[in-house]
């Protein structure tokens, strides 16, 4: 594991973890009554990595309330914080009676805890085998999986304690929901979880009731409440992972994970209208954002992810075609570069042209980070959404989204479409799914061919 996931503070010296509070910065706070610390346990043991992760996070979340005018929390306070990292069988089952740890001598994966099952799928060549993107995606719903389950044994879950974990979770997204812009806002997405670990019986009670009755109250919620696509997505893994460990460990118990009857999220679908394009267009080139405008065109026409968008090179403004191999699927595409893509190329092009230094001709077009794309493009969608209210939320993989509509009302079947995109056509109803924004225009033009079909004869 990398220290550059250690939260702020939190050193980490050959096993022994310590919240440390050097530097001017820490001066300060150890003038205004903080201290370092060593991460132990309750037994005075030194914390694994992700027990130092989580008791560092919930530290940084007291120094956070105690700057926004709370008291300075004692010393007892804050070991208590350490040492008190609940185990899964207290969090999500403390009203299932009838629960047990399990006390067997399991060996081999039987006796794993879920930190030891995700350390070793992490460690993987199926997980190194997936994209940069997939590879941080589980890693951020594993480090919540341990949050809530790490220290415990595989051998202690069942499908209805992990039923219980799906409602907890749901609890953490409601949670999040309503404090989202308040003073009770917070910076650690785990500071949520932590809120709802450290209730009271009662709290959470009221808690799971406020959600129901704010689902009773939204149509929209009452199918997908806040938090389901990540609790759903959290779920997901686990259930990937415990299957991993019977396949490649000879893991022998019934994955608790699976067959639970959740409901598959709907997927998100927006189509961009060609007038709501043009605006987040115009918008980026007049807010001296134009690669963001850039981006919406290539993400539109070449039907692709953010994170291919960026390795696209100028080369394509001279081929007149562009051509890649996807970083997620490892699938090579190619297709002849648009009208319009190339309109804007030449544009592009001219504007770079113009600066200081002339742009290399096989550099890339977008010579910006993903991330940091995903940052201007939020900045400039705000701004456009502010004079067509419509394009509020307007994401930039729902370019992608829009381009495969369009190949399709453009009259390609779904085999030509797919050889575009890069889908696979095995899933043609994930993508239909996914993808494919309901458009009456589709259904137009299937019942203009029946009736050119029927007067055939």
């Amino acid at each position: 594991m990398s220290k550059a996931n250690l939260p702020k503070y939190v050193k980490w010296r050959d096993g022994r973890p310590r919240w440390e509070l050097g530097g001017e910065g820490g001066k300060k706070l150890r003038k205004a009554g903080w201290s370092s610390l060593d991460l132990k346990d309750a037994r005075g043991d030194w914390l694994s990595f992700e027990g130092a992760r989580i008791a560092g996070e919930r530290l940084n979340l007291a120094l956070t309330s105690w700057r926004r005018g709370d008291e300075t929390p004692d010393k007892d306070s804050l070991m208590q914080l350490i040492s008190d990292v609940p185990g899964a069988a207290a969090l999500v089952s403390e009203d299932l009676k009838d629960w047990q740890p399990d006390q067997s001598r399991a060996t081999g994966p039987q006796s794993w805890t879920f930190n030891q099952l995700f350390d070793r799928y992490e460690a993987s060549d199926e997980f190194r085998a997936l994209s940069k993107t997939s590879q941080a995606t589980y890693s951020g719903r594993l480090r919540v999986l341990r949050y809530w389950l790490g220290p415990d044994k595989l051998s202690s879950m069942r499908p209805s304690l992990s039923l219980r974990l799906f409602n907890r979770l749901l609890d953490v997204g409601y949670l999040r929901h309503q404090w989202v812009g308040t003073e009770n806002a917070m910076s650690l997405h785990k500071g949520y979880h932590d809120a709802v670990i450290r209730m009271s019986g009662a709290d959470r009670d009221a808690l799971r009731n406020d959600r129901l009755e704010f689902m009773e109250d939204d149509d929209d919620a009452a199918l997908e409440p806040p938090g389901y696509n990540t609790s759903f997505g959290t779920m997901a893994t686990a259930r990937s992972c415990w299957n991993w460990a019977t396949r490649h460990h000879d893991l022998t118990l019934v994955n608790p994970f699976a067959r639970l009857n959740l409901a598959t999220p709907s997927g998100r679908i927006r189509f961009v209208e060609e007038a709501e394009f043009r605006h987040i267009i115009a918008t980026a080139d007049a807010i001296g954002r134009p690669h963001v405008g850039d981006a919406a065109v290539l993400g539109r026409e070449t039907v692709q992810r953010r994170g291919d968008l960026v390795r696209i090179s100028w080369s394509i403004r001279q081929r007149g075609d562009w051509s890649l191999t996807q970083s997620k699927t490892r699938k090579p595409v190619a297709a002849r570069c648009t009208r319009i893509l190339t309109e804007r190329l030449d544009l592009a092009w001219r504007r770079e042209c113009g600066k200081t230094v002339t742009p290399d001709p096989n550099g890339p077009i977008l010579n910006i980070p993903a991330k940091q794309l995903t940052h201007e493009w939020r900045l400039v969608v705000n701004e456009a959404a502010k004079t067509m209210p419509s394009l509020t939320g307007v994401m930039l993989h729902d370019m992608r989204d829009t381009g495969f509509t369009r190949l399709l009302l453009a009259g390609n079947d779904l085999v030509r479409a797919c050889q575009v995109s890069g889908h696979s056509i095995k899933h043609a109803s994930t993508i239909e799914r996914h993808y494919l924004a309901c458009r009456r225009q589709l259904a137009d033009q299937a019942v203009d061919k029946l009736d050119a079909f029927s007067e055939q004869g």
